[in-house]
């Protein structure tokens, strides 16, 4: 081989290439905002659309096993907007399997699951102000599961 040859195929062997970002097989989105009939606690409805073969763990899976999914008010612009999570994140019953590689029961969600999250308002800081819902969860089909991602939804909010 040519010493041009040579070094052409160190450099090229040398090259590489960052990977590809997986595709997004979950989207999420707050769907509507509805206030309860008495108090200051709003409740911001979430949506999930995953993709056909994919799912996500649930708010109830056991944390020893697959990543639980996860919603939440974050401190720094939950608490100093004057938004705080007021109780449990509610969401449908998810799919459940009695045993599975991680030695426990597993459950998750799959299609378009939709979640309840309730927050209040500290009385004289939340008036017509931006809350910050944070959802941490896990992407995984029958064979692959892709990192945990975190991601931040808002929504404008207005107390009494």
């Amino acid at each position: 081989m040519s010493v041009l040859a040579s070094i052409a195929l160190l450099i090229g062997s040398s090259v590489s290439f960052p990977p590809t970002q997986p595709a997004e097989r979950v989207k999420w989105a707050i769907t509507r905002v509805t206030r309860a009939v008495r108090g200051d606690t709003q409740f911001v409805e979430l949506g999930a659309r995953i993709d056909p073969g994919w799912h996500v763990y649930s708010l109830t899976q056991d944390p020893d096993g697959p990543f639980p999914l996860r919603v939440t008010v974050p401190a720094p612009t939950g608490a100093a907007s004057g938004w705080t999570i007021a109780g449990a994140v509610k969401g449908p019953a998810p799919e459940r399997q009695p045993t599975s590689p991680f030695g426990i029961p597993v459950e998750w969600y799959s299609g378009a699951p939709q979640f309840s999250v309730p927050v209040v308002a500290t009385p004289g800081k939340g008036a017509n102000t931006t809350a910050v819902v944070r959802v941490r969860y896990q992407a995984c089909s029958d064979t692959l599961c892709l990192p945990p991602k975190t991601i931040e939804l808002s929504t404008r909010l207005a107390a009494r």
